[in-house]
């Protein structure tokens, strides 16, 4: 897998900073530790709060949020706290030790017409990649992804991912009103059971096409933590 790169973003609330990695960090889970005895499943929280000035750490989706003490301000410390986050990342340690469970969490997936009659997007209420992706073909898709499952129905010619979304573009084999629920149906099982899209081997533009919009979680559709990532960071990524 590539590295990770870090991003430092600022959020609504000063005394809380987001480190954004250009890959996902945990997948339908939000933590939220408040000491270094709380941070137990989390070895990376537990190194963070070594640091005199972190008085909660926020794991979830691609980015840790880290809330700090009114001891320092964040423009003094943020870029050795990202060193020390992206080297972390970065290493062979884990983030988590959690054992991992094939657990079903809450989808939904609905489609939605496109002004292409070919294509038709299936937007889901959990984020699906972090970087748009475009596959152009099979051979476009890695092994064991949601991406190359997709390419076992016949009618699949080409696919695009973003944020919460999956765009199929059809071959004229089939209309959309004999596939749209089978498909929908089998991405929903899909996420529940942990699939991710995969990585695309085609490095073509992935420019959002004007005019589309992302329908993002609905506030009381996700779990009580992250609810307060969201309340804290305005935001839910």
């Amino acid at each position: 897998m590539d590295s990770h790169t870090i991003t430092i973003t600022p959020t609504t609330n000063e005394a809380i900073i987001k480190f954004e990695s250009n890959h996902f960090l945990v997948k339908n889970e939000s933590y939220e530790f408040k000491n270094i005895d709380d941070a137990k499943p989390s070895p990376l929280a537990q190194q963070l709060f070594y640091l005199p000035f972190v008085k909660t750490v926020y794991i979830t989706q691609n980015f840790i949020a880290i809330e700090r003490y009114d001891i320092i301000e964040w423009s003094d410390v943020q870029d050795e706290v990202k060193e020390q986050i992206e080297n972390y990342l970065n290493s062979d340690a884990p983030l988590l030790n959690i054992e991992s469970t094939q657990k079903k969490v809450p989808v939904t997936v609905y489609a939605e017409a496109t002004p292409n009659p070919s294509v038709m997007k299936f937007v889901a209420n959990k984020k699906l990649v972090v970087n748009s992706t475009e596959f152009k073909s099979i051979a476009d898709t890695a092994d064991n992804t949601l991406a190359r499952q997709l390419y076992n129905f016949p009618f699949v010619k080409e696919i695009y991912a973003d944020e919460n979304y999956v765009s199929i573009q059809k071959h004229d084999i089939a209309s959309w009103d004999e596939v749209t629920f089978e498909i929908r149906s089998f991405i929903k099982e899909a996420i529940e059971n942990g699939a991710e899209i995969g990585f695309s081997k085609h490095e073509a533009g992935t420019v959002k096409k004007e005019g589309e919009n992302i329908e993002l979680p609905k506030f009381e559709n996700l779990d009580d933590v992250s609810k307060k990532v969201v309340e804290i960071l305005d935001e839910y990524i």
